[in-house]
């Protein structure tokens, strides 16, 4: 459910319209049966008056082309024959229908077969996905008594009677968790993973408090990338990452409110940009950098930065400012270098511009200066709420035009906890996600006085921005007059 959650946020605007009917919708009426029924009627015009007629065709041709398949072309014609009526009774709407209480249908594909090559056909797809999964798991969760932990990740959180509070999860439950596990969870450091598999049961709001989970959670992050050797902690090559309990910690922490990372951050090959943040877990290496001559680092494919190895668009990215990496690549990669058959800089540079954002805050980050070096260890709060904070307004730049363009549906919410929660998520994680975070973030690595300060710093640096680029324009419009 979460992958698929992260794929309609990874494309929100082309979602969009869905999103916010689908939100409206199960934010009023929250059920299992709604998070997928309401998947069904968003393509129906009789439901959804706003929706184009020529896409209720193309909907209406896609789920009969699924339906088809599972009736006619799946291998294991039993299960294609469930899959087929229990499509058949959502898209019917008929409530006498059996089939449509019993949402938790085996896995199948919502592309299968040749549907794969049309792109209208996966974008509808997409949605029926992840409103099939989101209805599974909601209705799994019901009959263990844990619905409130879907609501919350949904962000409809309802309010919930005192009768309905005692069958939920309660926040935390200190108490329960084990003395051993508990006098554990004193220090962000290095764990073995047999601890960590062992006491996994114990990663939810009914043993742990969220600060809890966000420690176990970097430990556990720690874990893959060291190991034990004798009495030493020692690091681990990256090729050599273990993923191992960390990917189902990982999935967990996400679900429960943790991170708001995208699954994919961490994998079986762990990426440097994550394994550069877990390292900032101890001490990051990037706080003490020394200024070196870039045709010198250019050599090279990677560059040591404290115990390791990363890419060196990577590095570059991550130490100097955007807009100065520009500069001292612009020129250098048009020059004709003798002996080389292709420029080394351009590739470099091309990265740099694809990457970067000219108004971006998060990119203006330059710790080649010492000053910013001395703040980011002395006020690492404060560091990393600007990181969770910045990717606020570099959002609204970067998507100005798809937000214009979609303005009069943003008008229309009449529920925005869902769709709140699906953008709210989708900024902050573009933020987290950047080359110039240092540190895994979770919730709990800043408090509101953080959030404020870094709040201030960036409504500062915006309006001298904007003031910047006024006066800039005003210049030449004089130079022209």
């Amino acid at each position: 459910m979460i992958s698929s959650y992260d794929v309609i946020r990874k494309e929100i605007f082309e979602h969009l319209p869905f999103l916010i009917y689908w939100s409206d919708c199960v934010g009023t009426k929250p059920s299992a049966e709604n998070a997928l029924e309401y998947a069904f009627k968003y393509y129906k015009k009789l439901h959804n008056t706003k929706l184009d007629e020529n896409i209720e065709k193309i909907a209406d041709d896609y789920l009969e082309k699924v339906i088809s398949y599972y009736n006619a072309e799946y291998p294991d014609k039993s299960f294609g024959k469930h899959v087929a009526q229990f499509i058949r009774a959502f898209k019917l709407g008929n409530e006498q229908k059996k089939e449509r209480t019993e949402i938790k249908t085996d896995d199948f594909k919502w592309l299968p077969g040749k549907l794969q090559q049309n792109h209208n056909f996966e974008k509808i797809s997409k949605e029926f996905d992840f409103a099939w999964k989101t209805a599974r798991l909601w209705q799994l969760l019901k009959t263990r008594g844990q619905e409130q932990l879907i609501l919350s990740f949904l962000g409809i959180n309802e309010e919930m009677s005192q009768d309905e509070q005692k069958k939920s999860l309660p926040v935390s439950s200190e108490n329960k968790l084990p003395i051993e596990i508990s006098k554990k969870l004193d220090c962000i450091c290095f764990e073995e993973t047999q601890f960590l598999k062992e006491n996994i049961d114990f990663f939810s709001p009914e043993f742990m408090t969220k600060h809890d989970m966000c420690i176990f959670l970097k430990k556990a992050c720690l874990s893959s990338i060291k190991k034990l050797k004798g009495n030493n902690v020692v690091d681990v090559a990256a090729s050599n990452a273990r993923i191992k309990p960390l990917d189902s910690i990982w999935l967990l922490g996400r679900f429960y409110g943790i991170h708001p990372y995208a699954l994919n951050f961490i994998s079986q090959e762990m990426p440097s940009r994550a394994i550069k943040q877990i390292v900032g877990l101890e001490s990051s290496p990037f706080l003490d950098w020394k200024e070196r001559d870039i045709d010198e680092l250019i050599k090279s494919e990677t560059i040591r930065v404290g115990n390791r190895n990363y890419p060196l668009a990577e590095v570059l990215m991550t130490i100097y400012s955007n807009g100065r990496l520009r500069t001292l690549l612009e020129q250098k990669s048009k020059e004709i270098i003798e002996g080389k058959e292709q420029n080394p800089y351009k590739s470099l540079y091309n990265t740099i511009l694809k990457e970067g954002s000219k108004t971006s805050f998060i990119s203006s980050i330059d710790l080649t200066k010492k000053e910013f070096q001395k703040f980011a260890k002395k006020r690492p709060g404060l560091f990393k709420a600007l990181i969770f904070l910045g990717s606020f307004p570099d959002f609204i730049f970067k998507y100005a035009k798809e937000l214009e363009a979609n303005n009069h549906l943003l008008d229309d919410i009449k529920d925005p906890r869902i769709i709140g929660t699906f953008l709210i998520s989708a900024i902050v994680s573009e933020g987290l996600e950047n080359e110039k975070n240092l540190f895994i973030i979770t919730y709990d690595d800043f408090d509101s006085d953080n959030l404020f300060a870094a709040a201030m710093i960036l409504i500062i640096w915006y309006s001298m921005s904007v003031l910047k680029e006024i006066r800039s324009n005003a210049k030449q419009m004089g130079a022209q007059s």
